[in-house]
């Protein structure tokens, strides 16, 4: 009983997240045409070829209850041909060199599983060779990215249920903090110490704002935030603005829980991290990350998925997992909420 109650929960979730934002919130539609599919193609590779480069990163790694198992740092490096790109990345090896790992080669209208929208990618859902599926979110700003892999793994229903029915649940997650072609290389803490010292009131000397390790009030998600808003969905892409800010149904990065069964990380660097902890079969889920790269911006990022669904005619086959919508956002702040008390942080010792 209590496994049908939180397959209805989430479907019930789902159903309403799965609504386009043109329903979900009042946007302001500047410019949402129909593409075709050489300007989708086009405009993909366009954008795609914005996320490329060399990205040094830390890799944290937190297992399925959000406890940190290990971090190092690694390289994540797309080169760039014409119309052709090389992506693989670096990790380090057992004998301590970088050890290369070939991912793939893409072309134009040829990227695979990997959509863009915004300053946004999404690449998967995908299935591992370990069997696990992976979905993985990407927000830059400026030289600065953060990457978000969450990964679900296939689970099996308790033997005595009745009606079981297939459901991934969430396995693990890697949180990258990246700075793309840094002269410091990777942002670890220390390089983010040192990139700031003595800079506290003005920029680093390299002008980049993001500071990946300092913590976030928590009263500092809950501000009028305004911006635009990118969606892909169906081959096409549209954008938004947003200069009435949020509803309050759209705030989800406000709070460090999204649900009952709902899998949450609240990171140094103004990382927040939510993922279904069960995907049931055939049910479209959100993953959202959202990032405060500095107090002024926000920027989100949210790819609804579904996966076991199964094979039209077959009663034994399931399609890949697919992809439904990406949406990326890119958010200012524009003071208080209407109606909201300043809240002030308390001097040091009070």
């Amino acid at each position: 009983m209590r496994r049908r109650a939180v397959t209805a929960l989430l479907l019930q979730y789902a159903t309403a997240l799965i609504m386009t934002p043109a329903a979900r919130n009042q946007l302001t539609r500047r410019r949402a045409t129909e593409t075709t599919d050489t300007d989708f193609a086009d405009a993909q590779w366009q954008l795609y070829a914005a996320q490329s480069g060399r990205w040094e990163g830390v890799w944290t790694t937190f297992d399925s209850q959000g406890i940190e198992q290990l971090a190092h740092t690694g390289c994540w490096d797309v080169s760039l041909d014409g119309d052709d790109a090389v992506h693989k990345m670096e990790v380090p090896g057992p004998d301590g060199y970088p050890r290369q790992i070939p991912v793939g080669t893409y072309t134009k209208g040829k990227l695979g599983r990997q959509t863009c929208a915004g300053a946004g990618m999404v690449s998967g859902p995908t299935l591992l060779r370990s069997g696990l599926m992976s979905t993985e979110l990407l927000l830059r700003y400026g030289a600065s990215r953060l990457r978000v892999a969450v990964q679900h793994a296939p689970a099996e229903a308790n033997e005595g249920v009745e009606d079981a029915v297939p459901a991934l649940l969430c396995f693990r997650c890697v949180v990258a903090r990246e700075r793309c072609d840094a002269e410091l290389g990777a942002p670890t803490r220390e390089v983010e110490a040192t990139r700031w010292q003595g800079h506290e009131d003005d920029l680093p000397d390299d002008k980049d704002n993001t500071h990946f390790w300092k913590g976030r009030s928590p009263y500092s998600w809950r501000r009028d935030w305004v911006g635009e808003s990118d969606v892909a969905i169906r081959d096409t892409l549209e954008h938004f603005e947003l200069p009435d800010g949020l509803e309050e149904d759209e705030s989800w990065h406000e709070s460090t829980r999204s649900g009952e069964a709902s899998y949450n990380l609240a990171l140094p660097g103004g990382i927040r991290v939510q993922a279904p902890q069960i995907i049931p079969a055939a049910v479209p889920v959100p993953i959202r990350v959202a990032w405060m790269p500095n107090a002024q911006t926000l920027l989100r990022a949210e790819g609804v998925v579904t996966a076991l669904e199964a094979v039209e005619g077959s009663d034994e086959r399931l399609a890949p997992p697919r992809l439904v919508t990406f949406r990326a956002d890119c958010l200012k702040d524009r003071g208080p909420k209407p109606g909201d008390p300043i809240y002030v942080d308390p001097e040091p010792g009070e």
